[in-house]
C-alpha cells in the first residue's frame, strides 16, 4: 500500500488563481491566445504594466551585465524577437552597465564556523 505524499506548498489551479490574482492566471492560460501569438509576447504586452516591464528589463540586464559581449548581443537579439521594446530597453541598460568602471572586487567564501586563514598564522 502506497502512502499519499503531502506537499505543503502544492496549490490547485483555483488556489493558485486566488493567490496570484485571477487576471494573471487567466491571461497566461494556454487557451487565451491566438495560435500565432507567442505566450511570452502576450505576457510582456498584456499582463505586465509599464513599471513591471521596466523592472523586468533592469533585472534581465543586471543578470547579463557580467556576461561576455557576444553573449549579451545574442540574448538581446532573442529578446527583440519577443518584443522590440523589450530588447531595446535591455540593451539600453546593458550599455549603461558596460560603460561603468569595473570594480576590483574579490569574493571570499567561507563555511560557517571556519577559522579565518589570518588567525592560523
Amino acid at each position: 500500500m502506497r502512502r499519499k505524499v503531502y506537499h505543503p506548498d502544492f496549490r490547485s489551479e483555483q488556489e493558485e488563481a486566488n493567490h496570484l490574482g485571477a487576471k494573471r492566471l487567466m491571461t497566461c492560460g494556454p487557451h487565451s491566445f491566438n495560435a500565432g501569438t507567442p505566450a511570452v509576447h502576450a505576457f510582456y504586452t498584456q499582463v505586465l504594466n509599464e513599471e513591471e516591464r521596466q523592472r523586468l528589463c533592469q533585472n534581465m540586464a543586471g543578470a547579463l551585465k557580467g556576461a561576455q559581449l557576444f553573449i549579451q548581443k545574442r540574448m538581446v537579439e532573442q529578446l527583440k524577437t519577443v518584443h522590440a521594446d523589450y530588447g531595446n530597453k535591455v540593451q539600453t541598460y546593458l550599455n549603461k552597465y558596460n560603460t561603468e568602471p569595473k570594480k576590483n572586487t574579490v569574493h571570499v567564501y567561507s563555511r560557517p564556523g571556519a577559522i579565518p586563514a589570518s588567525s592560523k598564522m
